[in-house]
């Protein structure tokens, strides 16, 4: 199936939204946000994954129990046969993206080197379920409800657990999930963690979206192409 030159450029949003009916954590009584379960204060995991149009690797931290997370995306783009695809402006597609997503208790921020220096802003209530998917990849904490135990085996050094539930498969040690293999009509993804440190201090800065950086608040379901908003220019944040 042929990928239009638009989710090729918002190939970060697409992985996000992946998996994200399989990793909903629960949701806080009040204001409907994610209550975070992560089992350690702050960690880093790094994870290959292949999602078809797109392979390369990801390292996912976090800080606060996962109040704040970030992701840092190095993906490959398949060249076809018939030539590059077109990118902004008509400029034929770049053969890989690098791309970074902060998410908070209120917004998921993400920028990539297709789309310039400025930064993407999404309200984690207006996307899929009002839950904060982790960009480019699996939830950090695997959600309450993973299907059947299927066996055991050893990922990055780690003893896991396997759950299946329908087309997803899950390898799960402390509530981490260090291999994901799953199915939908939007084709097939997985993840696998390469290297796992968790606990370990991480750099509070790397959290923060950098001082002066111009902020483009955008609507999830227009981007996906649900919608018809048109970005609205923001102001960087003070936080």
């Amino acid at each position: 199936m042929t990928r239009t030159p638009g989710l090729m450029v918002l190939a970060a949003t697409a992985l996000m939204c992946a998996v994200p009916a399989l990793s909903a954590p629960p949701k806080a009584k009040s204001g409907g946000s994610p209550l975070p379960k992560f089992p350690f204060a702050s960690g880093r995991v790094t994870y290959k994954f292949d999602a078809g149009m797109a392979k390369g690797t990801q390292v996912l931290s976090w800080i606060e129990n996962g109040k704040r997370s970030r992701q840092d995306i190095s993906m490959k783009l398949p060249t076809g046969a018939g030539g590059a695809a077109a990118g902004p402006g008509g400029k034929p597609m770049p053969a890989s993206i690098e791309t970074w997503a902060i998410t908070d208790e209120k917004y998921v921020y993400t920028q990539n080197s297709m789309m310039g220096p400025n930064v993407q802003r999404m309200e984690i209530k207006k996307l899929a379920g009002g839950r904060a998917p982790m960009a480019g990849g699996p939830a950090i904490a695997a959600p309450s409800d993973l299907g059947k135990p299927v066996g055991k085996a050893t990922i990055a050094g780690k003893p896991c657990e396997i759950f299946q539930k329908g087309k997803a498969k899950w390898w799960v040690w402390q509530k981490l999930p260090l291999k994901i293999e799953a199915s939908s009509e939007r084709g097939a993804v997985s993840f696998e963690a390469t290297k796992v440190e968790a606990p370990t201090s991480v750099d509070a800065a790397r959290f923060k979206v950098p001082a002066g950086a111009k902020i483009v608040d955008v609507d999830p379901h227009a981007m996906m192409g649900g919608g018809g908003g048109r970005p609205r220019m923001g102001t960087p944040p003070t936080n």
